[in-house]
């Protein structure tokens, strides 16, 4: 959520914890699913990282695993703007009566 904070204020502002932490716990499930998925990218990280050392073609399979990873990067990254989207108005983040000041 605080990069979604950031992206959407366009300033430092968007990282205030005091915005960022209620709407995690209103959002708790689609913001589970993201964390999970950045979870499996760790994994994938990991376990990809293992596995392309033990290959014989070292340039093609790290190649593979990066590419991987950022394909994953961008699928969060697109479940977090997603699930702003949605939830826009639940977060009210600019609404004009919120009490957020960016």
């Amino acid at each position: 959520m605080a990069l979604v904070g950031l992206a959407l204020a366009d300033s430092v502002a968007g990282l205030n914890p005091l915005v960022i932490v209620p709407s995690i716990l209103r959002l708790f499930g689609p913001y589970a699913a993201a964390v999970s998925l950045a979870a499996i990218l760790v994994l994938v990280q990991f376990v990809g990282g293992r596995f392309a050392d033990a290959l014989s073609i070292p340039v093609v399979s790290s190649l593979a695993v990066h590419l991987l990873s950022l394909y994953l990067l961008v699928v969060t990254a697109r479940i977090l703007g997603v699930t702003y989207y949605l939830h826009r108005e639940e977060l009210a983040w600019f609404n004009p009566g919120s009490n957020i000041d960016y």
